[in-house]
């Protein structure tokens, strides 16, 4: 009987440690889900956004050029790859590529305020309201236009601006 005595005690203790576990752990699940409701994924601001818009057309890493604005679209060559692009908006401002496909450029802006104006062979101004009411602007500066002149068995990239360089 002695030893059922000690068998008890020992059960009770850890029902007890048990208890306290338990516990503990519901309060952190508690804290962590709480913690969750409160916290939101960290927005930009729609002037931030409209920049980081401007800053990826005139992307080195991209090199776009104007090749023509077509309605309300813009026609862009990528200087890096050699590949035509489509400047649209539908409910984002999008790029689509020659295979299909899109990216979004910008999506914090009012559908159907796009306004688009060339103003010469590498520069449109842009414009659009966010949906936060701001009227947006910036004057967009592509690459210049390159074209291959075969010389002499080589190619030779030369710039095609209506501008001669010496």
């Amino acid at each position: 009987m002695h030893k059922v005595g000690r068998t008890e005690g020992f059960t009770l203790v850890e029902a007890v440690i048990s208890l306290v576990v338990l516990l503990g752990t519901s309060v952190i699940i508690q804290l962590v889900v709480q913690t969750s409701q409160r916290l939101r994924p960290m927005e930009l601001s729609s002037c931030a956004n409209w920049y980081l818009f401007v800053t990826e057309l005139e992307s080195s890493k991209h090199q776009f050029s104007l090749q023509k604005m077509e309605g309300s679209h813009l026609v862009l060559k990528s200087g890096h790859n050699d590949k035509t692009y489509w400047l649209c908006e539908n409910q984002t401002i999008y790029l689509r590529g020659p295979k299909g496909g899109y990216l979004p450029v910008l999506t914090d802006y009012q559908p159907h305020t796009l306004q688009m104006k060339q103003l010469d062979q590498r520069r449109v101004e842009v414009s659009a309201q966010t949906k936060d009411g701001q009227k947006q602007y910036a004057n967009i500066c592509f690459s210049q236009k390159t074209r291959q002149r075969h010389v002499d068995s080589h190619y030779v990239d030369e710039h095609h601006d209506g501008h001669h360089r010496h």
